[in-house]
């Protein structure tokens, strides 16, 4: 047998893990990669919020309310029956945590007080939204302005050539 033609011995530890991410000490966490961890905590994250989105929602807002120092007294026992339908715009809620404008959004009907069951109600996203920093004197004038708007024709007495959003004052 010729002496080129032996294997060679593999090394003790290879340079990459089993996924192609490099194997430095500040990339292992024990004996594993950080990246592939991290990719697999990412995959039970998603799969714990499949099984059951409303105690996932739970503990996000759980980890909310403890950030701002906020009271938190919901379980899951508070919602036997989840909603629908969002109660302010109608639209069918999403459960599924994409983030979408109908997707369920928890909102404090009192913002001073915490997560409490006679405080808190499901809704959109979208209509958590709307109604979050602004008073009712604003939210009627914005319907006003968008009843005027839409009762005159998009560029009525307006100059040639002006269009209705140079005109519009900010």
């Amino acid at each position: 047998m010729r002496s080129d033609t032996r294997l060679t011995p593999m090394p003790r530890k290879t340079a990459i893990c089993l996924r192609g991410h490099p194997r430095t000490p500040e990339n292992l966490v024990g004996r594993s990669c950080k990246r592939c961890c991290h990719m697999v905590e990412k995959r039970a994250r998603i799969a714990r919020r499949m099984r059951n989105p409303l105690a996932y929602a739970l503990n996000q807002l759980r980890r909310n309310a403890k950030k701002r120092g906020s009271e938190f007294a919901l379980t899951v026992a508070d919602f036997p029956n989840l909603p629908t339908h969002c109660p302010v715009l109608g639209m069918e809620l999403d459960y599924s945590g994409a983030g979408g404008p109908n997707a369920a959004s928890f909102d404090r009907s009192d913002s001073a007080q915490g997560y409490i069951p006679s405080n808190v109600v499901i809704m959109s996203r979208r209509a958590n939204i709307l109604k979050n920093n602004a008073s009712i004197e604003e939210l009627e004038r914005v319907l006003d302005y968008i009843r005027k708007s839409k009762s005159q024709p998009p560029d009525a007495g307006a100059p040639k050539g002006e269009s209705q959003l140079l005109r519009m004052k900010f």
